[in-house]
């Protein structure tokens, strides 16, 4: 884990194992994370960014610059270690993505990050949350981890204009 050799994120880290598990503890080694791994130049981060329908607001969003439009890349929600739990998070962004989704128009897939304390996950979000389900893969309100290989026939069926490599 590359992150760990950074000081400050390393430092960070170790005020939630030692027990301070507040929520702001997580979002510092959060904003840490971002900013090593989301370098300014092609992307910009942005704290409680309220979306424009729903009034929600993510802790964190991602936007990547494509051309000379900021188009969301991942979304991040992060809690205390205790009283919270992994359902809850993806709820949350749940509600936020989908008003998104409605603001770009149409299909749309958006990476997630899910931090509780020191447990990180990682997602990806499809809006066609049926399509997985009838296809048989395994998802959480269209949240899948990431990582997770689609078969090739599925998802040319549903991103038509993919080009897969093949």
């Amino acid at each position: 884990m590359k992150y760990l050799n950074i000081p400050t994120i390393n430092r960070a880290l170790h005020r939630i194992t030692e027990g301070n598990t507040n929520e702001h503890v997580t979002g510092t080694v959060t904003s840490g994370l971002l900013q090593s791994y989301f370098p300014i130049s092609k992307f910009i981060t942005t704290s409680e960014q309220i979306q424009i329908i729903s009034k929600k607001k993510p802790d964190f969003t991602v936007e990547k610059l494509e051309g000379d439009n900021l188009i969301p890349h991942v979304y991040v929600e992060i809690k205390s270690l205790i009283n919270s739990n992994f359902n809850n998070i993806m709820d949350q962004l749940e509600a936020t993505i989908l008003n998104a989704v409605y603001t770009q128009g149409g299909s749309f897939s958006v990476f997630v990050i899910a931090m509780k304390g020191a447990k990180i996950a990682f997602f990806e979000y499809h809006t066609f949350a049926g399509l997985l389900v009838d296809y048989g893969i395994n998802n959480y309100k269209g949240f899948i981890p990431l990582g997770y290989k689609f078969p090739v026939r599925e998802f040319l069926e549903v991103n038509s204009d993919a080009n897969p490599g093949l």
